[in-house]
C-alpha cells in the first residue's frame, strides 16, 4: 500500500522478505512500468540493504582479525575434507521413512528434518533428525581442531569448508546421510508414551523452503507431499497448544501465522525436542548447558502485584503483560527455565 499510493496495478510475485537481487528485479519492473515513485522507494531500500551489507562485511573482517582466523582453510583441513569415508554399517537404516526438511528460503545446507507416522489410531511416531556432525568430524582430526578454534569466535565464521557443509553436513534430498534420530511415540492427547534416540541413516525425500510450505498451506498450491506437510503443520499447532496451555484455533491458522507459518511450524518441533532433552537431563542429573530465559526481578514484581491487585478483574491481563517481559537468553549449567517459551527446562541440540 505504501508503494501503490491507493492505485491498483499488477505486481509480479516476489518473496515477502526479498534479498538485494529481488529488489533489483522490482526496481527494473517499476522502471518498465514507468512508475517513478515506486521505483524511488525500491532504490531507497536497495541503498539501505547495501549499507547494512557493507557494515556487516566490515564487522566480519574485524572479527577475523581479532581472533587471528584466516578466511581460508589450511591444506591439512582441505586434505582431510577430501578423504572423508562414509561407512554406515553400524547405523540403523531409516531410509524408508518419509523424512522432509523445511528451512529458510536461502538455505544451502539442511541440519534438521522431521517425519510423522501413524502407528495406529491411538499412537503416532514423531521423528526429529539432526545431521550427525560427529560422524564426519573425528577426535584428533584437523577438521575438529579447526572447528573448535573458530567456534570460539563468532557465528559468522564458517567452522567447516563450504564443500564439507554442503556435501556432508547437510540432509540433502535423495542422499543417504547419518543423523541422530529422536523418535517420540505419542498418544492422541499428544502425551509421550516412549522415546528413543538412535544413530541412524536417513534419506530425505524433499527439501522444502518456508516459501514452498506457504504455497501449499496458504495458497493451495500442490506438491508431491501435500498431505504430509499439512500433518506436520497441524501437529505443530497441537504441540504449541500443549506448550502454552492456551487454546489455538486451527481453522484460523492462516491469519495467526501469516507468512511465518513455515518457520514457526518447524520451530515448534525444535522446541519440543530441546525441552524434552533438557527435562530428561535435569531429571537424571546429566550435566548439560541449559538455555535460560528467567528474570527473578520480574517474578518478585508479579508476587507483589498479586498482593496489591488480587481483587482486580484485570489482574490476569496485567500478569500476562509482565510474563512477556524478559531479557535475552543465557547459558548455564543450572536450569532456571525459559520464561519466553513457557518451559521449565530448555537446551539446544
Amino acid at each position: 500500500e505504501t508503494f501503490l499510493d491507493n492505485e491498483v496495478c499488477e505486481l509480479p510475485t516476489f518473496d515477502l522478505f526479498p534479498g538485494i537481487e529481488k529488489l533489483r528485479e522490482m526496481e527494473e519492473y517499476f522502471e518498465i512500468k514507468d512508475r517513478p515513485s515506486y521505483q524511488f522507494h525500491i532504490q531507497e531500500m536497495i541503498k539501505s540493504f547495501e549499507y547494512k551489507a557493507s557494515r556487516k562485511r566490515r564487522t566480519i573482517e574485524q572479527l577475523y582479525q581479532k581472533y587471528h582466523i584466516s578466511k581460508t582453510f589450511s591444506q591439512d583441513v582441505m586434505n582431510e575434507s577430501e578423504n572423508i569415508i562414509e561407512d554406515f554399517s553400524n547405523r540403523v537404516d531409516m531410509t524408508d521413512k518419509l523424512v522432509l526438511t523445511i528451512d529458510d528460503n536461502e538455505a544451502k545446507n539442511f541440519e534438521n528434518a522431521v517425519s510423522i507416522e501413524y502407528i495406529n489410531d491411538d499412537l503416532m511416531e514423531i521423528g526429529i533428525y539432526v545431521i550427525d556432525t560427529n560422524f564426519y568430524v573425528q577426535d584428533g582430526g584437523f577438521l575438529k581442531s579447526e572447528a573448535k578454534r573458530r567456534g570460539l569466535g563468532t557465528f559468522e565464521m564458517h567452522m567447516f569448508p563450504k564443500e564439507v557443509l554442503q556435501n556432508y553436513l547437510s540432509l540433502n534430498a535423495s542422499m543417504v546421510k547419518p543423523a541422530q534420530a529422536y523418535l517420540f511415540y505419542v498418544n492422541k492427547d499428544f502425551e509421550i508414551q516412549s522415546f528413543k534416540c538412535q544413530d541412524a541413516i536417513v534419506e530425505v525425500k524433499e527439501n522444502f523452503s518456508f516459501l514452498d510450505v506457504e504455497k501449499v498451506l496458504l495458497k493451495g498450491e500442490s506438491s508431491d507431499y501435500d498431505d504430509k506437510i499439512k500433518q506436520i503443520s497441524d501437529l505443530s499447532y497441537h504441540l504449541k497448544k500443549k506448550r502454552l496451555l492456551t487454546p489455538i484455533d486451527l481453522e484460523d491458522k492462516k491469519l495467526k501465522m501469516e507468512s511465518k507459518i513455515g518457520k514457526q511450524m518447524i520451530s515448534e518441533y525444535t522446541i519440543f525436542l530441546n525441552h524434552y532433552l533438557a527435562s530428561l537431563a535435569h531429571q537424571q542429573n546429566i550435566p548439560i548447558l541449559y538455555r535460560n530465559n528467567y528474570i527473578e526481578k520480574i517474578q518478585d514484581r508479579i508476587l507483589n502485584l498479586k498482593k496489591l491487585y488480587s481483587d482486580d478483574p484485570r489482574f490476569d491481563e496485567i500478569i500476562s503483560i509482565f510474563s512477556h517481559i524478559y531479557h535475552p537468553s543465557f547459558y548455564d549449567v543450572v536450569s532456571l527455565g525459559h520464561q519466553g517459551l513457557h518451559l521449565d527446562h530448555y537446551t539446544e541440540v
